[in-house]
């Protein structure tokens, strides 16, 4: 497939990025008010979805009986879709859980020289993480936002984003791991960033350099010293495997798309290395969940 036809298949403007947001007004990150509206119309009208949503319900509701960061994605989604607070009070405490822990880092990271604060469990946990806080955002005091967001803040969020992008604290290139390694703890720490944006004011400014620094990685041009491959060759293929190359892919997208919806000037979009620009259209990544949304 030539660059001629990957461009007519992924085709948009790129990002303009003007000035600082406004405060957020969750919930706004993945699972927005207007797509739970149209998921569950969906159920109620479609046979096939009411049957998703019934067994969606039913993992949600065995997610009540522990405390798994992982189970915060299904548990938001279930809540705002049926209003139900007993899976708001499960996000809470599992927020209250998570948030008061000394650090999410392994300890073989953390005695390297220089210390790695973050990887990829840590990218995932920042993803649901920040899923659950923008499902319950509405529910929690100001003083419970503050201190479960400054918590978040110091587990993840400045740890993914320290790490893998900002000056003065990064310690990886784009190479220093396999290729998905820099696109997945940024774009899920600046998700993470985006959520706790009210409550710290400058995870704004981090999430929105993420954002724009994600054509890095998608333009990256191989490095042959240390047999580092282009991320997509001028074709469009990728040396990964289909899905290890969605493992990458997806959560950029999420993240551009979660910033341009409180940019109104920006537009999803990825900068090509020639000057011309182009978006993703991939299938969701989760086919249970957020493909019905």
């Amino acid at each position: 497939m030539n660059i001629k036809k990957i461009k007519a298949l992924l085709c948009c403007s790129y990002f303009a990025i003007i000035g600082l947001g406004k405060d957020i007004s969750h919930p706004a990150i993945l699972y927005t008010p207007p797509r739970i509206e149209s998921a569950m119309q969906r159920v109620n009208n479609d046979s096939v979805q009411s049957k998703a949503w019934v067994e969606l319900t039913a993992r949600a509701d065995n997610a009540l009986d522990r405390c798994d960061v992982n189970d915060l994605e299904i548990l938001s989604v279930v809540y705002q879709g049926s209003g139900n607070k007993k899976y708001g009070n499960k996000i809470v405490a599992i927020l209250n859980q998570i948030s008061n822990d000394d650090t999410w880092s392994y300890p073989e990271f953390l005695s390297r020289q220089p210390a790695w604060r973050s990887e990829l469990q840590i990218g995932h946990k920042a993803y649901n993480a920040a899923i659950g806080y923008d499902a319950v955002y509405n529910d929690l005091t100001s003083k419970q936002r503050q201190e479960i967001a400054s918590n978040l803040w110091r587990l993840a969020g400045e740890p993914l984003l320290g790490d893998w992008l900002l000056d003065g604290t990064r310690i990886h290139s784009i190479n220093s791991m396999g290729h998905n390694w820099w696109s997945i703890c940024i774009s899920e720490g600046a998700l993470l960033a985006l959520a706790l944006s009210n409550e710290i004011p400058e995870a704004y400014e981090a999430a929105q350099l993420a954002v724009e620094t994600m054509n890095e990685w998608w333009d990256f041009t191989g490095d042959a010293l240390q047999g580092k491959e282009k991320t997509f060759d001028d074709n469009g293929g990728s040396y990964e495997s289909v899905n290890y190359t969605r493992f990458g892919v997806i959560p950029p997208i999420d993240a551009q798309a979660c910033m341009a919806r409180h940019q109104p000037r920006c537009q999803v979009g990825f900068m090509a290395a020639d000057g011309e620009a182009y978006r993703l259209l991939l299938p969701c990544k989760l086919p249970s969940l957020r493909c019905s949304l």
